[in-house]
């Protein structure tokens, strides 16, 4: 895969410097099973080795950031707590790490909007 555009080199860098078991699928996995509704709290507790792995902190953080960017978004409960929830195109069951427009979603953001994707063997 190449990504080309604004920063993109620096976009490059930070996914070669995650975590490969760190993936959108996971995220999306772990918010399905609390029913597509979590605090931002369960969700930094449960991936805690991720976000303070000594050697991937950075890239891991902001791989993290934005797969919950692209899955959910926040809203208010009746009490008042704000809550991460997993948007309606995430509800349903699949593997999303292989959807086109997940993975232009991630690249996009990863590089400020300013980018685009070439599979030089489409999937």
């Amino acid at each position: 895969m190449f990504i080309f555009g604004i920063n993109g080199e620096m976009a490059a860098s930070a996914l070669d410097k995650s975590d490969p078991l760190l993936t959108m699928d996971v995220v999306r996995e772990f918010m399905l099973s609390k029913g597509g509704k979590i605090h931002n709290h369960e969700l930094v507790s449960h991936f805690r080795n991720f976000l303070n792995d000594p050697v991937r902190k950075v890239a891991n953080r902001e791989k993290i950031k934005i797969f919950v960017n692209t899955l959910a978004v926040v809203k208010v409960d009746p009490s008042g707590d704000k809550l991460l929830t997993l948007k309606k195109k995430y509800r349903e069951s699949g593997n999303f790490d292989g959807d086109p427009t997940a993975a232009a979603t991630v690249i996009i953001s990863l590089v400020g909007r300013c980018a685009f994707e070439w599979r030089l063997n489409p999937v």
